[in-house]
């Protein structure tokens, strides 16, 4: 007998077995090792100054040029992620990375390391929305907290390796170090060109043999009794696959102009923040900036103490929006946040106020992630990595402006900042509420003709 089947039914019956931890694994290795090198490459990033002599000017547009690309590869990944797949878009972006991170590192003048190392972001924005994508689209409903759950404590971990690593600058050039941190791409390269790419784009794109043949080895490999046949019968619908102006249209434009506000307030004040607490510990450290030496085992231990919060909060936010609802959470986290942060503002310098602190931020962080799952479930299968590409890399696009703030306003009132930015993170908590959706449970819709009526492709 023939039986016909949704994408989201026959994920829902493989359940979570072995072809979801393969997924997971691969995508959370990814995340490990994009943050393990950004935050690498900021801890040796005095280093880098003092040998090409960067002036403060220097140092500006050096950071300005890495966040432009940063956002740019965040827009072109979810391009590329919707058109050619997320498994081709996930492998080219490593590639482009591994090969581009080599070639900056032989660049001895400053003009030249600096335009390549900016294009290493591309590629690190081209990646990550691809690989939530994938990751996402391959797991139940009722796992894809869990999901968002192993890449934020992948990206914690990594961010928090890549510190330790950042400090064998006195043993190893900074060169070798940046070269060693881009080999290990190698590993999630192989893990992914290993993985099937997923069935739910194949679906869309009337491909619907490759659909029926991912589906048939999940059923396998999930030890899951195989039905007879799949009855598989798609529509195509890939006019609308892959295209920013879909994303405004067919009642979406109100839901990503909310998602972008959000996105870009937590860029632009957690940013700014950062710097502001950098600031606030470093007033008597003038010396240092002058003779270019660095103060890593102090910022070592800044860094750890302000992980610490992540590991807590970070899965307890996403439980929740799993038990209570994405909408909830979110505005859970920024009200939390904004509470902690005006409690800091009037905390002396020291261990109470980083854990304070820490603590406002990593909250911050948490309404980010449930921002970005929710992302991808509100969206369709034809714009869930261009949705997923342009709000994720709106954190981004927050952080480009955050230099201003830091130049003009931190710099002579940071305490007074940090009560400011408070109050802007406590309006988020009422903008989330406008987003009337809840995408709970719901399943995942195969295009905007469909997404309406809560379905996704047939199969």
């Amino acid at each position: 007998m023939m039986a016909t089947l949704t994408v989201d039914a026959v994920i829902e019956k493989s359940g979570f077995g072995r072809t979801q931890i393969l997924y997971i694994f691969s995508s959370a290795t990814i995340f490990f090792i994009e943050l393990m090198s950004l935050v690498t490459d900021g801890i040796l990033l005095p280093t880098i100054k003092c040998e090409f002599d960067f002036e403060q000017r220097g140092a500006s547009i050096y950071l300005l040029l890495t966040r432009v690309t940063f956002f740019a590869g965040g827009v072109l990944g979810g391009r590329l992620g919707d058109r050619i797949g997320r498994r081709k878009s996930i492998l080219l972006g490593l590639f482009f990375q591994i090969t581009i991170i080599n070639i900056s590192v032989q660049m001895y003048s400053s003009v030249m390391y600096t335009i390549f190392h900016s294009l290493t972001k591309i590629a690190f924005g081209v990646v990550m929305p691809s690989a939530y994508s994938l990751t996402i689209e391959m797991c139940p409903a009722a796992k894809r907290h869990f999901v968002k759950i192993c890449f934020g404590l992948a990206g914690t971990t990594g961010a928090f390796v890549g510190a330790f690593i950042g400090r064998f600058y006195e043993i190893y050039s900074w060169r070798i170090i940046l070269t060693l941190v881009s080999l290990c791409c190698c590993l999630p390269m192989l893990t992914t060109y290993l993985l099937d790419e997923s069935p739910r784009f194949y679906a869309v794109h009337d491909k619907i043999d490759q659909a029926r043949l991912i589906l048939l080895k999940v059923l396998h490999r999930n030890n899951i009794v195989l039905p007879e046949s799949l009855n598989l019968k798609k529509d195509s619908i890939i006019e609308d696959c892959g295209s920013y102006k879909d994303l405004f249209k067919h009642g979406l434009g109100q839901q990503s102009v909310k998602l972008i506000y959000l996105m870009m307030i937590k860029g632009i004040f957690i940013t700014t923040l950062y710097i502001s607490i950098q600031y606030i510990f470093d007033k008597k450290d003038e010396k240092t900036s002058k003779n270019c030496e660095h103060t890593l085992s102090r910022n070592f231990s800044q860094i750890a103490l302000s992980f610490i919060p992540d590991f807590i909060i970070l899965p307890s936010a996403l439980q929740f929006a799993q038990t209570k609802g994405r909408r909830m959470s979110t505005s859970v986290c920024f009200l939390t946040s904004s509470v902690f942060l005006a409690l800091s503002s009037t905390i002396p310098a020291g261990s109470l106020f980083s854990i304070t602190f820490g603590v406002g931020v990593s909250a911050a962080a948490a309404a980010r992630s449930v921002l970005v799952l929710y992302t991808s479930e509100l969206y369709p299968t034809t714009l869930r990595s261009v949705a997923n590409g342009l709000v994720w890399s709106a954190d981004t696009l927050g952080s480009i402006v955050a230099p201003f703030f830091t130049e003009y306003i931190v710099i002579h009132h940071p305490r007074p900042f940090i009560f400011v930015a408070a109050c802007f993170v406590f309006t988020c908590t009422f903008v989330v509420q406008c987003i009337k959706r809840e995408t709970l449970n719901q399943p995942l819709s195969a295009s905007v003709q469909d997404l309406n009526k809560h379905s996704s492709e047939v199969v």
